[in-house]
């Protein structure tokens, strides 16, 4: 299920997602825009 305006599609996470998720989410530059827990998981 997800939900879809002009400028984006919010969806259900899936397993194909987790090579990008991993990329940006190691990435320093967007760890700032993390909450402490989410940087440090």
């Amino acid at each position: 299920m997800g939900m879809v305006t002009k400028r984006s599609i919010l969806r259900d996470f899936g397993d194909g997602n987790t090579a990008a998720f991993e990329t940006y989410h190691n990435d320093p530059r967007s760890q700032e825009f993390c909450g402490s827990e989410q940087a440090n998981a």
